[in-house]
């Protein structure tokens, strides 16, 4: 399933690209494409919050989404499988986007950066219920060290990132207390 969110990201990126000519977006395009903007996400277009954890600005915004899409995804999808995944994928970036709108509402927020954050929380909770030793401690810390200090950077949206870590918290949370059912070998 991960792939599948990735290629749907990606999918959705090179159709924009070949629809308008160019590989970096306005932030009138974006929202005519499903950006959040807090103005209409919270006031009457709800789908918003989620169409917006599928678009990106650019193709380096992209690029790196899903580059730590493939990383965090990989550790989070072998453990709880591949629809707990997108289920996780998606509470996470709608709560990204949610809190973002809020907080932003009128700046025009896109990208997956909130549901990848979300999967990292999942990360953290799995790490810190001491269930999962094959998780490095070391590389929890760094991944989470390096996305807060991202999370401040120019054009970034901290709060979405935010977001989305409290909800894959407590996704994490719930995956802990109902794990999924043993896959037969």
């Amino acid at each position: 399933m991960l792939l599948t969110v990735i290629a749907l990201n990606v999918g959705l990126y090179v159709l924009m690209a070949y629809r308008l000519d160019h590989l970096s977006f306005t932030a009138r395009e974006l929202l005519a494409w499903g950006g959040d903007l807090g103005a209409l996400s919270l006031h009457g277009q709800p789908w918003r919050l989620l169409s917006a954890t599928y678009l990106h600005a650019s193709l380096t915004h992209i690029a790196g989404n899903m580059i730590l899409l493939g990383i965090i995804g990989s550790y989070v999808e072998p453990r709880i499988g591949r629809l707990r995944v997108l289920a996780a994928y998606t509470a996470c970036g709608l709560a990204a986007s949610l809190l973002s709108a809020w907080g932003h509402p009128q700046v025009v927020g896109v990208g997956a950066s909130g549901a990848v954050a979300g999967l990292l929380g999942v990360v953290v909770m799995f790490y810190s219920s001491g269930r999962h030793p094959e998780i490095s401690g070391s590389w929890v810390a760094q991944t989470v060290g390096i996305n807060a200090l991202y999370s401040f950077a120019p054009s970034v949206d901290w709060l979405a990132h935010l977001g989305g870590f409290g909800a894959g918290l407590a996704c994490g949370g719930v995956l802990l207390a109902w794990p999924p059912p043993e896959q037969p070998s």
